[in-house]
């Protein structure tokens, strides 16, 4: 299937945008609304073609990726690859001191909560698990997983209600057993969304607090989208969890 053209902005006006995936299509013309809306406060509106560009580029390398006969798991490997440095790219001129990683939801059927029902799906179980290798600086290790019961728990819960995580200084906000050895000073966390399930998380954090702020969270919904296309086509998409343990 040909990859559909990437429309851009013209004179301030968004076109509706798709991304292909097989046979059907996901709109994408809300996300690069925000986006656009996003450069403008930054004073900064000659960017829309240079975004759209980018954009276009991940287009086509994404559906070039699913027409191929590679594995499930090469495709995935390869999209979250474009996923990131996509990110990377539309967050110039600040990624120099930013990592991109995507996580994937996932659950762990030995924390079976007491009363739990067959297909039930509990947050006790939820748990995102790091998807290939971050991409941007490398000073240290990226964290492997975010479970309910650990440190991450605020971050996985916040995630399965559909919600992003902001954090502007870590050091005034530092979480017990997530602050030894993390040279990052703020991070922005994003779902990744399918039809309205959580399929996994998009992160970035910076080494210097400014290069990093909350209203890029527009951004990273745009490529989250796309990762999670990704997670789809990996064939081991994850169920959604159950809002009762949450909400």
């Amino acid at each position: 299937m040909a990859a559909p053209r990437m429309v851009g902005w013209a004179d301030g006006a968004i076109a509706p945008v798709y991304v292909a995936v097989g046979a059907g299509c996901i709109l994408l013309g809300t996300g690069l609304k925000e986006i656009d809306q996003w450069f403008v406060k930054r004073g900064a509106a000659t960017e829309s073609n240079r975004t759209a560009n980018i954009l276009g580029d991940l287009n086509n390398k994404l559906a070039r990726t699913i027409n191929q006969t590679s594995s499930s798991q090469e495709r995935l490997e390869t999209i979250v690859s474009a996923v990131q440095h996509c990110t990377l790219s539309l967050l110039k001129p600040a990624h120099h001191s930013l990592r991109v990683c995507i996580y994937q939801l996932d659950y762990d059927e030995e924390q079976m909560p007491a009363n739990t029902k067959p297909g039930d799906r509990p947050i006790e179980q939820a748990r995102l698990l790091l998807v290939g290798e971050p991409l941007g600086r490398g000073t240290d290790a990226a964290r492997a997983q975010f479970k309910y019961d650990d440190a991450g728990k605020d971050t996985l819960t916040k995630i399965l209600a559909r919600q992003h995580v902001w954090c502007r200084d870590t050091k005034k906000r530092a979480t017990p057993g997530l602050q030894e050895g993390r040279s990052y000073r703020s991070y922005l966390s994003v779902p990744i969304l399918i039809g309205g399930e959580v399929e996994g998380m998009l992160t970035c954090d910076a080494q210097v607090k400014s290069d990093l702020k909350e209203r890029m969270a527009p951004v990273l919904r745009m490529t989250a989208i796309v990762a999670g296309i990704g997670l789809r086509q990996s064939e081991v998409a994850s169920q959604p969890v159950k809002p009762t343990s949450f909400f």
